[in-house]
């Protein structure tokens, strides 16, 4: 795999590399120069990068699921849920990436070529086996895999293997049921859950990724070092990861309680309209699968009433996404007597030199004279001499680069009877 050593694979690399580069119809800006890492020997990763100045990636095939000790469920899931945190931590691949820049990597980029199970050896009985690599835990560990590499070390070339093969010979004769991820596309469509978790994830990942940030009880559980996992690590319930493009948002949710439910408060970057999809796959039994018939399914469902703070259960070991998007421009408001103060939320990029005008009609008349001017960081906005309890339609605008208008319409009734409820902090 490393053409009898990482020196000679990457000065090897770097020679084809030099050659590729010195021809007229190169453009470094539409290849990627990709060496083959090793993930099993993260040291081997030095040598290649040290012996190489010509390559842009290493690509890795960082392969889960060892199974020596399985006498209980918390012994089988425990360590495949955990297993992907502690790759980027203290694991084989932090390792390599660790390798990667001691040997000088600093701006290499790092790819995954290859992905999944790879429980082949040791004396796990077959049953288990097959149980383990089929069912449901790879619709949670797989994703949650990659979802990682990207957000830790920026893998943004990621390959999941393999699409098609029922099952794959050991060397003791006995067929595991690896590597493929559909299960029969011909009869009946059958997906094997590391792939609907895959699929899932799909769904909601787009643009960039942003940080996420979780509060509240977050619980966890401490997971020993058993089936590849390196050392001891402590791991929330939940990981939870979210993008966005332009108005679109998404947030990915795992919960890895192999028995609780869990559940989660959305506390969102904008205001979203009150539509959004949720995308889950979680079945019944964590020992489900697709092999003889649909126990996995990929579940999706149109919410009508999506807000901030929205509330949701996670069932037990289950992978859950959700998409929306938000306004360009959202205005709101508050009244008192003859006043109404105004504010708005801009998620575009509206030019520097744009200014903001108000424009409010008040019940049928005619249009008041338009305020304007306000410069482009204006958030807010008073409206006073107002009549109480008369509606007022307040319109809100501006101009982008393109010269279209970008604005948002709201009604408001300015009044003198207010309501002052008293604050009791227990």
């Amino acid at each position: 795999a490393s053409l009898l050593g990482g020196e000679r694979l990457g000065a090897i690399a770097s020679d084809r590399f030099a050659l590729l580069k010195s021809s007229p119809y190169y453009a470094a800006a539409r290849f990627n120069l990709i060496i083959g890492g090793q993930a099993g020997w993260p040291g081997q990763n030095y040598y290649i990068e040290s012996n190489s100045s010509n390559h842009d990636t290493i690509a890795l095939a960082p392969y889960f699921g060892e199974l020596s000790v399985y006498s209980t469920t918390e012994q089988i899931y425990g360590p495949l849920f955990a297993r992907p945190l502690d790759d980027v931590t203290h694991g084989r691949v932090q390792e390599s990436v660790s390798e990667i820049q001691r040997g000088g990597g600093q701006n290499t980029q790092l790819a995954i070529y290859e992905l999944n199970f790879h429980t082949t050896g040791g004396s796990v009985p077959l049953a288990i086996r097959n149980d383990f690599v089929a069912g449901q835990g790879g619709a949670v560990a797989l994703p949650l895999h990659m979802l990682l590499y990207l957000r830790e070390f920026n893998a943004t070339l990621q390959t999941a293997f393999a699409s098609l093969q029922y099952s794959f010979q050991m060397e003791n004769d006995e067929w595991v049921r690896l590597w493929g991820m559909l299960r029969d596309v011909a009869a009946t469509g059958r997906k094997r859950p590391t792939w609907l978790g895959v699929e899932l994830v799909n769904h909601a990942i787009q643009g960039n990724m942003l940080r996420t940030i979780q509060g509240g009880d977050n619980p966890s559980w401490s997971q020993s070092p058993i089936n590849g996992v390196s050392e001891p690590i402590t791991v929330t319930y939940i990981q939870s990861f979210a993008f966005r493009d332009n108005l679109r948002y998404s947030t990915i949710l795992f919960n890895l309680s192999r028995d609780q439910t869990q559940r989660v408060r959305l506390a969102l970057p904008a205001s979203p309209t009150n539509q959004a999809t949720l995308y889950q796959v979680a079945p019944a039994s964590l020992h489900a699968n697709n092999e003889d018939s649909t126990q996995v399914t990929l579940q999706t469902q149109a919410l009508n009433n999506f807000a901030n703070s929205y509330e949701l259960d996670l069932p037990p070991y289950s992978v859950t996404a959700l998409t929306w998007e938000v306004d360009a421009l959202k205005l709101t408001g508050a009244v008192n007597s003859n006043t109404i103060y105004l504010n708005w939320a801009v998620n575009v990029s509206v030019p520097i030199t744009s200014t903001w005008t108000i424009s409010y009609t008040a019940g049928s008349g005619t249009p008041s004279s338009p305020i304007t001017g306000l410069l482009n960081s204006t958030r807010a906005y008073t409206l006073t001499g107002l009549t109480n309890y008369t509606w007022y339609t307040v319109t809100l605008s501006t101009r982008l680069e393109s010269w279209s208008v970008l604005s948002d319409t709201a009604r408001f009734m300015p009044t003198d009877r207010l309501i002052y409820l008293p604050l009791i902090l227990k």
